[in-house]
């Protein structure tokens, strides 16, 4: 079991050891999802609010768009002549193929897709609607969710310090053992009664900073204590809202030019966190189906991070492209981009 699930830039080389596995301009939000009160924002949010809010509803547009593609794709495909509908279906179809590796051949296009792998795609991206809509999810419905940016509000508590929170009696970490675990190495601590205990590999890693947000990840998710907290890169880079740059999509942008994007980033993290279990991010493959790492001598995998990476994963493991976060977070932008066809990783017509 993971301790917890981030996502990276794309040009990122950086991963952590404790992983075992791993406005609105032109256009009208079609659902409406509210930070609060499903979410305690933390103070150190309060520069980015705004944008974190807008990125919040976005996000569940995105979610609402892929399951409306999955429920398209249930039924039959249209006939000739009903030409757009029929257009929306193959586009809708091609993204799963890319993606999750779910294939439409001739009883598929007669009859509609239904199969377990797709109820397994459309059960994950209902759970994301569910908690955007404040619905209990029973995953983690009694955890009060928290989000910080950046790791201010995180700081290491060591075996013998007096733990912070509720603690009338001023025991030490180790003594007053929250959530029963023993705290050998100590614990991060944060500001909300949270902790989460350090392993004996990180044992002497105990800068917050250099623990969850160094160079490279966007955000990071602690499913087992509804933690999302969103580094500095991923609050200040790439696109702040979706819905703006959509009318700004031009014929033949590579995907990557709009991925990075804080609504984006939300998909990819909610996948983490309504995934069945402890949803990873799945070690990335070339194109010839061969495992990466970024350093294979110490085990430090790379990971499926990226529209190429996703592809590849689908094409020569494609039960771990239904479990890992990044291909939920593509397929749902691609079809919030419905403006284009993004199958080949590029805008191209959605009209062929």
């Amino acid at each position: 079991m993971h301790l917890f699930s981030q996502r990276h830039g794309q040009s990122s080389h950086w991963s952590w050891s404790t992983l075992l596995v791993g406005c609105i301009l032109g256009y009208v939000l079609t659902v409406s999802a509210d930070l609060e009160p499903h979410w305690e924002v933390k103070a150190n949010c309060a520069p980015y609010k705004s944008d974190l809010e807008t990125a919040y509803n976005e996000h569940a547009a995105m979610v609402d768009s892929a399951l409306k593609a999955i429920d398209a794709v249930a039924r039959p495909r249209p006939g000739l002549l009903k030409q757009n509908d029929r257009r929306a279906w193959n586009r809708y179809a091609e993204m799963l193929a890319a993606m999750f590796g779910i294939k439409a051949g001739r009883e598929e296009k007669d009859k509609g897709i239904k199969n377990g792998d797709i109820d397994t795609v459309r059960s994950l991206y209902q759970s994301m609607a569910d908690a955007a809509n404040n619905k209990p999810n029973p995953a983690i419905s009694l955890l009060i969710h928290s989000l910080h940016c950046g790791t201010s509000s995180i700081t290491y508590v060591a075996p013998d310090d007096i733990a912070p929170g509720a603690n009338p009696d001023k025991k030490t970490l180790k003594e007053l053992r929250p959530g029963g675990k023993e705290y050998t190495y100590g614990a991060f601590y944060f500001q909300d009664a949270k902790f989460l205990e350090i392993q004996e590999v990180d044992k002497d890693r105990t800068d917050p900073a250099e623990y969850f947000c160094p160079q490279g990840p966007l955000a990071f998710t602690i499913k087992a204590i509804a933690v999302v907290v969103f580094c500095d890169a991923g609050l200040t880079t790439g696109v702040k809202s979706v819905a703006a740059a959509k009318p700004q999509i031009k014929m033949l942008d590579p995907y990557m030019k709009w991925d990075q994007s804080i609504a984006n980033t939300w998909v990819h993290e909610m996948a983490h966190m309504y995934g069945p279990g402890n949803l990873p991010d799945q070690q990335a493959v070339d194109e010839r189906g061969a495992k990466l790492w970024i350093d294979e001598a110490n085990n430090v995998p790379k990971k499926t991070y990226g529209f190429q990476s996703c592809v590849n994963l689908a094409k020569f493991f494609q039960p771990l492209a239904l479990n890992t976060a990044d291909t939920y977070s593509i397929f749902a932008t691609t079809m919030y981009f419905d403006n284009f066809n993004w199958k080949l990783g590029f805008a191209d017509s959605k009209f062929l």
